[in-house]
Formats: C-alpha cells, sequence, structure tokens
C-alpha cells in the first residue's frame, strides 16, 4: 500500500521575473488543484457500424487551479494581477514526501478572481491553463541570488 501524500509541507513556486530558472514560493496559498488532465475523444464510426466507434485523442493537461490570501502589498499576488494572459512557469513541491517530488509546468495565467467576503481573508481564486506536458522530479526549485 502505498503512504499518503499530505498537503502540509507542499508549496507552489513562480518563476522569479528578474532572474530566469529561477523559483520564488507564491505566498498565501491555502489550497491548490495542479492539474485535471484528460484525453479527446475521434468519433471514428462509419456508416456501416451499429455502434460508435472511438480512438484517442489529444492529451490536455487542463488547469492548475487554487485560491490564495490575496496581499495588494505582495509583490509576486500584484506580478499575478497584471499579468492576465502572460505565460508563467510554476512548479508544485510535493515536499512532505521522504523523498519530495516536483511537477514543473508553463501555463497561461487566466484567472483571478478576487473575493472580499464579510469579516474573513481577502481572497482570490487564481487558475493556469496548461501548455505543453508537465515534467517530474526531484530537484528542489532554484531560489533567486
Amino acid at each position: 500500500m502505498a503512504n499518503p501524500v499530505y498537503t502540509q509541507g507542499c508549496q507552489i513556486y513562480l518563476e522569479d521575473a528578474s532572474q530566469a530558472d529561477t523559483y520564488r514560493p507564491l505566498s498565501g496559498v491555502t489550497d491548490f488543484q495542479p492539474i485535471s488532465a484528460g484525453a479527446e475523444l475521434r468519433d471514428v464510426t462509419e456508416l456501416v457500424d451499429t455502434v460508435r466507434q472511438f480512438a484517442g485523442g489529444l492529451t490536455d493537461f487542463g488547469e492548475m487551479a487554487g485560491t490564495i490570501n490575496f496581499d495588494p502589498e505582495d509583490a509576486d499576488h500584484i506580478r499575478l494581477f497584471n499579468g492576465l494572459g502572460s505565460t508563467f512557469k510554476v512548479i508544485v513541491g510535493f515536499e512532505s514526501m521522504t523523498t519530495p517530488q516536483y511537477m514543473a509546468a508553463e501555463g497561461v495565467f487566466r484567472g483571478l478572481n478576487v473575493s472580499m467576503p464579510q469579516n474573513d481573508n481577502v481572497s482570490a481564486a487564481i487558475s493556469f491553463k496548461l501548455s505543453g506536458t508537465p515534467t517530474w522530479g526531484t530537484v528542489a526549485p532554484t531560489p533567486p541570488t
């Protein structure tokens, strides 16, 4: 039986805007869905068939989405706010494991929905549409110098 992976200690990293191939933790993340993959289907049914026939199509890795405690004084939160429609490199760190695992992906930042409920935290729903295939590894993201 596989050991469960806990969310405590998991971290979301964004590529640093001023230093390529270095990553900064995204602060205030309260929940995150790192992948929602699926495969398209192609209908290959011929006129002589009596039941539908399908073949696998393109893989779509979907979206990364989550919620952050939005802080307008946080440089990365404002970078997201100003970066709608831009491509970001994102790494999801599963760091609670015995050997931490990291999933790296590129995605177009497509949503920032700020919410200000009464007597609660200001939060923002964020989403990235993934482009290409995410990769997995055991090397931690390099922090900026």
